[in-house]
C-alpha cells in the first residue's frame, strides 16, 4: 500500500506488510500543527525533523511524515542547510515558507 499524504493509515506498514496500530498516530492534523507551531519558533534557523521530534516528545516515524505532508501542502520549505540527525546522516533544515 502506499503512502497517503494527507497522513492515512497506508503510511504506517510493517514489515509483515500489516498495519501497525502502535505506530499510527491519534491525530495527524494536530502533530502538523504542532510541527508548525515549533517551526514558527524558528524562523531563520529552521528545523530538521529529528530536533522537531525531540521538542514535541515524539518519535521521529510520526513527526517526519508531517514534514512530508506539509512540504507537499506548500507549508514549509527547506532551507538548503542539513544538519546530522541521532544517527549521524545528515537532514534537511526545515522552515515556513514565505508566501
Amino acid at each position: 500500500m502506499p503512502y497517503q499524504q494527507d497522513g492515512g493509515l497506508d503510511g504506517y506498514q510493517n514489515i509483515e506488510g500489516g498495519t501497525s496500530e502502535a505506530a499510527i498516530p491519534k491525530d495527524t492534523k494536530t502533530i502538523r500543527a504542532q510541527v508548525l507551531a515549533i517551526l514558527e519558533q524558528y524562523p531563520t534557523m529552521g528545523m530538521t525533523p529529528d530536533q522537531c521530534a525531540d521538542r514535541l516528545g515524539l518519535d521521529i516515524l510520526t513527526v517526519r511524515p508531517r514534514f512530508t505532508e506539509l512540504k507537499n501542502q506548500g507549508k514549509i520549505e527547506a532551507t538548503g542547510a542539513t544538519r546530522a540527525s541521532k544517527n549521524g546522516k545528515q537532514q534537511k533544515v526545515w522552515r515556513l515558507k514565505n508566501d
